[in-house]
């Protein structure tokens, strides 16, 4: 493939050394984007206030932070750490942590240093600090609901004993999530419409949503509430099993937040959602299972319980409530009911419908391949008020006995606060639980033989366990084999199935795959505009149109599936409430393991729920604390820095490697001329742009250097680039590492493939080329230290994207039959990528080490689904 540069006419023959030339020759400068318009909402517009609701004066400060002067009740840093540590993220069990303080006393009597004073004597003594903070959020407080009917002693179990629950003060829990001052500038306190200035919106946050402004507009309707700060609480419910032996124990909780918090943080900051409650596991019989009382009351309790916990709101849904916020400023806080979060069986209990019936829109479960007429409050309480139980039941999917704990509140109706659940709509349903099985079933019809069936999945399989290896991926070393599929396992295979399916099923199928991952990841951007959601929609309609293929094939009947056709439902999602990853279930599911199941594992197991309960508000106290402490400049640092600045020592910090002399260096890589290569690259960083790239300096004119110059070589190096989508970091920074290991994890050879910035956003694939890092190191020079990567260049196939899978496909570049190399600046790295062979029709050999796949094929795809924000990237 060649090129030529319209400016000088010259003609080039790799895509890299193109770009490389018109970077430096023919580049111009990137006008800066144009700036987006923002309006804030005109009543509700979040003003300062004083603690008593009085309204500031515009450019009053704020009252000064409530600044701390030790780590009272601990006696110093040392012991909050040892408590955060062991307690906390440990989640020690008492005779845990009784072991270890007993560790910690022996170390001290052998050192003759018996008298010294211990961290702490027990465990009892360190939960009793831990009790004395005054930061945190509020005990747990129970109540207890039970059947009001009539009541023998032939009655059911259910019937006859108190179901209890316990929750937190919501007001509380509030003031604790909206004071922390770690979400300061992350945090809305008024709706916005952000508009782009060709005109086009943005949806990010829940504020920048038109839910938040349609609510706001509604409160404003009465003239006391401007000037006051709209607090939509968000809450997600969700059953979650800690043992799934004899034991079957279930809890139930009930998480919360607000709708203030970004995105960003509510993914990634443990205080942004709290455990509110623990609803009550009503158990039965089997027979009690197909009992209308049982089930009926099982939804009624579950209602009531959660209008109960939500009740101290309800007030100030009109009268503002003074709050103090994350920039330690007061604002009048008026509540509302905020989105909803729950996979779909949860979706049906909140939204009082029957099973298989939308709690969006009233298609009919037989018809759900197409939107239906909307549900709302006003018209499910009209018809519960005109029709019978059977034809509620029949022809509008209701329910007539339940009524939505949302009845008791203002301006909140609940079909239209239940949100998308990405994990489960798009994750485990119609990725894994629906095409992947269809794909399988496919192979399976239009297979001449159950051999030949077995032997193309088995070619599958092969293919997904040969894929690279790549930071935070899982390996497929069986292929889809195994028992227990978790949501990682399916995010995992949705990172890299599409390249795997080319050349086993037919190009209709690979399109329908491609097609829903486009959706998908589009879906899970962190912020949309007009034309992304426009293109999801026509992604959809296209999937839709090409899902008929496995009708055709016999593999399905009709597609009238609950998790796809609440697919039709994003679009209209993400103008209502923002992106959809703020909202998505896996935030409570991952909420689970710290408010559940790790304090479950740490109690003795019998009657535990009093024991985490109890543990969920210490960790509140410790994370508080944590929080006042790091707000007031007590925890700065590391903990050994901190002990030796009390101790009057300096600490000198070091970097991890090891040195290597130039000459050496060169030997061990293999690359004979590796001392001049070194030489011409000094001489491209000192003297940029003064060469021409397709010529070769001589080397009297490059810099000196000695073979006996010792260099610092490095295994891996860290990259930390901005990629919203990703939610790792506040601020939507990303850090990731890249590895060059020849024997990593005492085993395998580790040589990752990276994106390298050579060229402009104009160029194809944005300017970027691949590459494959062979090591890291640095060259000492008298003035600087140049950090630099040796790598082997890989070209661009075709100047645009593969038409099937719709990725980049880029072969080896080759020079004299041997693979093309390069030294280039570290900072050239834009971050890794992954590459996925083309296999064609090849057929892959048993006991394929994955580890050689990079070295063995002739052409790969760039996979633009190994993570959201190579979508964003690379699509």
């Amino acid at each position: 493939m060649t090129r030529k540069c319209p400016d000088c006419a010259r003609t080039f023959g790799p895509h890299r050394a193109f770009s490389e030339h018109v970077r430096r020759y023919h580049r111009h400068p990137k006008p800066p984007p144009p700036p987006s318009t923002v309006y804030e909402h005109p009543d509700l517009t979040g003003r300062p206030c004083d603690q008593n609701g009085v309204y500031l004066d515009h450019g009053v400060p704020p009252p000064p932070p409530e600044e701390r002067a030790d780590t009272a009740p601990f006696p110093d840093r040392a012991a909050f750490d040892f408590a955060y540590t062991t307690y906390g993220k440990m989640q020690g069990s008492e005779a845990d942590i009784n072991d270890i303080l007993r560790d910690f006393r022996a170390r001290d009597i052998l050192r003759g240093e018996d008298d010294a004073e211990p961290l702490f004597r027990s465990y009892e003594h360190l939960v009793a600090t831990v009790d004395a903070i005054p930061e945190g959020d509020a005990q747990f407080t129970s109540v207890s609901v039970r059947w009001a009917g009539p009541v023998d002693e032939h009655s059911p179990q259910w019937k006859r004993e108190p179901h209890v629950a316990h929750h937190r003060n919501i007001i509380q829990t509030v003031r604790v999530m909206a004071g922390n001052p770690e979400l300061d500038g992350h945090w809305d306190n008024t709706p916005k419409a952000v508009f782009n200035a060709d005109g086009t919106r943005l949806y990010s946050h829940l504020m920048t949503g038109q839910w938040a402004w349609n609510q706001s507009d509604k409160i404003a309707t009465d003239p006391q509430t401007h000037g006051a700060m709209h607090t939509p609480v968000l809450l997600g419910a969700d059953k979650t099993t800690v043992s799934v032996g004899t034991g079957n124990r279930s809890y139930y909780p009930l998480y919360s937040s607000l709708g203030n918090i970004h995105n960003d943080m509510r993914c990634s900051h443990s205080d942004a959602v709290t455990v509110l409650a623990f609803l009550p596991v009503i158990k039965g019989t089997r027979e009690d299972t197909n009992d209308k009382e049982f089930r009926l009351f099982r939804k009624q309790v579950y209602h009531t319980i959660i209008e109960h916990v939500l009740s101290p709101l309800r007030p100030h849904m009109h009268i503002p409530l003074p709050l103090r916020c994350p920039d330690q400023h007061w604002r009048n806080a008026i509540f509302d009911i905020g989105p909803f979060l729950a996979d779909y069986p949860e979706q049906v209990d909140v939204s009082g419908i029957v099973q298989g019936w939308c709690p969006k829109c009233l298609a009919f479960p037989d018809e759900l391949d197409n939107k239906g007429p909307p549900r709302f409050r006003d018209l499910s309480e009209h018809m519960q008020d005109v029709f019978d139980p059977g034809t509620l039941w029949d022809n509008f999917g209701l329910l007539q006995d339940i009524l939505p704990f949302t009845y008791s509140f203002p301006r909140a109706d609940i079909h239209e606060l239940v949100t998308p659940d990405l994990l489960h709509q798009l994750v485990k349903g119609t990725f894994k639980d629906h095409l992947v099985a269809w794909i399988e079933d496919y192979i399976v019809l239009t297979s001449d033989t159950e051999v030949e069936a077995k032997k193309r999945l088995d070619s599958l399989d092969r293919r997904l366990a040969a894929v690279p290896s790549f930071s935070g991926l899982r390996r497929f070393p069986d292929g889809r084999h195994f028992s227990q599929w978790t949501g990682d396992d399916s995010k995992a295979l949705m990172k890299v199935l599409l390249p795997a399916l080319v050349g086993i099923v037919p190009d209709e199928v690979v399109e329908c795959v491609r097609v829903f991952l486009d959706f998908a990841y589009l879906a899970r951007l962190s912020v949309h505009t007009t034309d992304t959601i426009a293109r999801m929609e026509a992604l959809l309609e296209e999937f839709c149109t090409l899902r008929h293929i496995f009708i055709i094939a016999g593999v399905r009947v009709h597609i009238s599936l609950p998790r796809q056709h609440a697919l039709e439902h994003y679009a209209e999602a993400i103008e209502l409430f923002g992106s959809l990853n703020g909202l998505s279930t896996s935030i409570t599911e991952s909420k689970h393991i710290e408010a559940v199941k790790r304090p479950w594992r740490a109690s003795n197991r019998n009657d535990a729920l009093p024991q985490m309960l109890q543990r969920n508000v210490r960790m509140s106290k410790l994370n508080a604390l944590r929080i006042a402490l790091g707000h007031s400049g007590l925890l700065e640092g590391e903990i050994t820095d901190w002990a030796l600045r009390e101790v009057g020592i300096s600490l000198i910090n070091t970097l991890l490697a090891y040195h290597k002399r130039l000459a050496a260096l060169g030997a061990e890589l293999g690359v004979p001329d590796f001392h001049a290569r070194v030489r011409r690259f000094l001489r491209a960083q000192m003297f940029a742009g003064l060469d021409d790239p397709e010529e070769i300096v001589p080397l009297l004119d490059c810099p000196q250097i000695s073979p006996e110059t010792r260099m610092s070589v490095y295994l891996c190096a860290h990259a930390t680039y901005f990629a919203p989508s990703e939610l790792s970091l506040p601020g939507g920074m990303y850090s990731e590492i890249i590895r060059c290991n020849p024997n990593w994890m005492n085993g395998e050879p580790r040589f990752d493939t990276v994106l390298v910035q050579v060229g402009t956003e104009n160029d194809p694939m944005r300017g970027m080329v691949v590459a494959r890092v062979r090591k890291f190191f640095s060259i000492p020079t008298q003035f600087e230290v140049y950090r630099c990567a040796l790598v082997e260049w890989f070209d661009l196939v075709l100047d645009e994207p593969d038409a099937l899978t719709g990725m980049w496909v880029v072969e080896p570049e080759k020079v004299h039959n041997q693979r093309a190399i390069d030294i280039i600046p570290l900072d050239s790295i834009v971050r890794s990528c992954h590459l996925i062979p083309y296999h064609g029709t090849r057929v892959l050999q048993k006991g394929w080490n994955h580890y050689d796949t990079l070295q063995s094929f002739n052409s790969f795809y760039v996979n633009c689904y190994i993570d959201y924000h190579s979508f964003e990237l690379l699509k």
